[in-house]
C-alpha cells in the first residue's frame, strides 16, 4: 500500500469504530439486527459515508453461525451474543473488522472464555507478525495458537478438533476490496501490506458464536493493528444502563508509530493499560498480553 492508501484505511477507521461505538451502547435484549445495522449505517452517514465498505453482517444468537448472514430480520435474545462484520470506506480504500459482544453486557462464564481465546490469539498474532514471514504460516499458526488456547479451556483435546470451531481463514488481504485479490499464498509478507487477522470461534453446542478481526499493516520491524481502537476494551453504557461488550486488556505497542498514533492511542486506553513492545518482548519472553473480560453488572 502506498502512504495515501494506508492514511484513507486509518480515516476509514474512525469511522468503522464510531458504527460499531453505537451499536455497543445501544445494544439491549430485545433489539432487531436491523437496528444495529441502523445503528451503524447512522455512524457512517454522520461522516459523510454514504455506503459501507461491503454488505455489512450483524446477526444475534443461532444466526451467527451463518457466516456470511445478511438477513438482518432476527431479534437478540437475553444473553444472546451479537457478531458484526463491518467496515466503512474512505477514498476507496475499505476496513474489515469484526466483533462480538452479549447482547445484555453481561458475558457468561463460557463467553467469556471463549472471547478470551480469540482475543488471545489475536493478540498474539499481532506480536509475532513481520516481514519475511509467510502469508501462509499466519493463518496456520492462528489456528495452532488458538487451538492451544480452547485445549486450556477443555474445549478440545487436539488439532485434529479445530476444524469444529475455526469455520474460516484467518487471513486475507484488504484495501481497493474487503477480500483484495493478492497471489499471496506461499509468498513472505512485506512491509506495507495489509491484511487481516481474522479469528472466528463458532461452538454450537453452546449457542456461542463470533470472531474478532482486526487490520494488520506490515511495518519495517514488525505489524501494527489498524483497528485496535475499534471498541471491544473499553466501557461503553448503553442506553438501557448495561455495560456493552467490556474487554479490558493490554496494549502492546507497536516498534515505530507517530507522535499523534501514540497519542490517540493513550487517549484511548490510560498510560496503565500500554505496554512498550520492547518491555513485552524482553528475554523472549511471550508478550504479556493481560486480557480479561468484565463488566460493572457481572464480575468472573
Amino acid at each position: 500500500k502506498a502512504p495515501c492508501e494506508i492514511d484513507a484505511m486509518r480515516r476509514a477507521m474512525t469511522v468503522t469504530r464510531e458504527g460499531i461505538l453505537r451499536m455497543m451502547r445501544a445494544s439491549h435484549p430485545g433489539m432487531y439486527e436491523y437496528e444495529y445495522k441502523a445503528e451503524f449505517d447512522y455512524a457512517l452517514t454522520g461522516a459523510g459515508v454514504l455506503e459501507p465498505a461491503f454488505h455489512s453482517i450483524i446477526s444475534a444468537g443461532e444466526n451467527n453461525f451463518c457466516i456470511h448472514y445478511d438477513s438482518y430480520m432476527g431479534q437478540a435474545k437475553d444473553g444472546d451474543m451479537i457478531l458484526n462484520d463491518v467496515g466503512a470506506q474512505w477514498d476507496g480504500e475499505c476496513n474489515d473488522v469484526s466483533r462480538g459482544w452479549p447482547c445484555n453486557g453481561k458475558y457468561s462464564k463460557e463467553q467469556r472464555m471463549l472471547y478470551e481465546c480469540a482475543l488471545n490469539t489475536s493478540n498474539y498474532m499481532f506480536s509475532i507478525i513481520k516481514p519475511g514471514m509467510l502469508m501462509d504460516d499466519v493463518d496456520k499458526t492462528a489456528r495452532r495458537y488458538c487451538c492451544e488456547q480452547l485445549k486450556k479451556i477443555g474445549l478440545l483435546s487436539s488439532y485434529d478438533e479445530i476444524g469444529k470451531y475455526m469455520w474460516h481463514g484467518g487471513a486475507h488481504h484488504v484495501g481497493y476490496d474487503v477480500h483484495d485479490v493478492v497471489d499471496a499464498l506461499g509468498k513472505p509478507i512485506a512491509p506495507n501490506m495489509v491484511f487481516c487477522v481474522d479469528i472466528g470461534i463458532y461452538a454450537e453446542d453452546l449457542g456461542i458464536g463470533f470472531r474478532v478481526e482486526d487490520n494488520c499493516l506490515v511495518t519495517p520491524t514488525g505489524a501494527e493493528n489498524l483497528s485496535v481502537r475499534a471498541a471491544h476494551h473499553r466501557r461503553h453504557r448503553g442506553r438501557h444502563g448495561k455495560i456493552a461488550g467490556e474487554i479490558s486488556m493490554k496494549l502492546i505497542l507497536p516498534e515505530q508509530i507517530t507522535e499523534a498514533q501514540y497519542k490517540a492511542y493513550l487517549a484511548d486506553w490510560g498510560a496503565e493499560r500500554i505496554v512498550p513492545i520492547a518491555s513485552a518482548n524482553a528475554a523472549g519472553a511471550t508478550p504479556k498480553c493481560s486480557v480479561r473480560s468484565r463488566c460493572l453488572s457481572h464480575t468472573p
